[in-house]
């Protein structure tokens, strides 16, 4: 008779890890979900996958449409003081359609029309007019902001 060298059973170290994993996931698709740019009279909101920023208006210089970090075409707002920031739910994406595009820069353009609204009509400056606009390939209309722009 041959003894045996595994257990009957599993013994030990309880599957902690698995959970701990899964539950991380769920928390990032959850995150994921929830993307958006929502603009209201005091500023805006950029909901991302990890956090949260809340810009007043007289802290934005101007939107914008372009690349930044990882991102090969996403919303980005800058401020004046600091670096710009990737507005995630305004994300065109490598397959995109020509729509897709037009519907982002579209979105950045409104943010740029509201920015100017908020500033007392100054213009945004003349480089933020010509690259204004969102992807929507990304995430059409799944925010919701007071001032009627927002991309989720």
């Amino acid at each position: 008779m041959v003894p045996k060298t595994c257990p009957d059973h599993y013994t030990g170290v309880t599957p902690v890890g698995g959970w701990i994993a899964i539950g991380v996931i769920a928390v990032f698709a959850l995150r994921a979900m929830l993307r958006s740019v929502t603009a209201s009279a005091d500023g805006v909101r950029i909901r991302g996958l990890i956090r949260t920023h809340i810009l007043g208006w007289p802290e934005i210089d101007h939107f914008s449409l372009g690349r930044l970090g990882l991102y090969p075409a996403v919303g980005i707002v800058h401020p004046k003081r600091g670096k710009p920031l990737a507005m995630s739910a305004i994300e065109v994406a490598k397959l995109s359609t020509a729509q897709g595009r037009a519907n982002a820069e579209a979105m950045i353009a409104e943010l740029n029309q509201l920015l100017a609204e908020h500033r007392g009509g100054d213009e945004p400056r003349a480089e933020t007019r010509a690259a204004g606009g969102l992807a929507g390939a990304a995430s059409e209309g799944s925010g919701s902001g007071d001032c009627g722009c927002s991309a989720g």
